[in-house]
């Protein structure tokens, strides 16, 4: 089965992922969004992100984050780097390891995260 692209909604033109390590990227950012059970599919799925943060970070943050990568067959290795950019806002640089790196930058707020490009 195909995904389409969607990120945060379907792309304009309901396009198809033809590159396995953007589908991982894009499974692995929707991982960190969902809320922990929300996906009807896979109900271990999920660490619902932008509700975990707020003006106190979480220690176990960083160890959470890479169990939920662990989940996936296709995830050998997370490693994570959260910065502060001002009070209550995170940067999030998330290294995924599968067979090679690939780096999925997000942008955490209070309630949202958002792909950097």
């Amino acid at each position: 089965m195909v995904d389409l692209i969607c990120f945060d909604d379907v792309d304009l033109n309901a396009a198809e992922m033809n590159d396995p390590i953007a589908e991982l990227e894009q499974d692995f950012y929707h991982r960190l969004i969902e809320a922990p059970g929300s996906n009807p599919d896979d109900p271990d799925r999920g660490l619902g992100l932008p509700d975990r943060l707020n003006d106190i970070l979480d220690p176990n943050l960083a160890r959470e984050i890479d169990a939920e990568g662990k989940k996936d067959d296709r995830i050998d290795q997370v490693d994570m780097l959260v910065t502060e950019t001002a009070p209550g806002i995170y940067r999030v640089d998330i290294e995924i390891q599968p067979q090679g790196a690939l780096i999925l930058e997000a942008n955490v707020t209070t309630g949202a995260v958002t792909r950097v490009a």
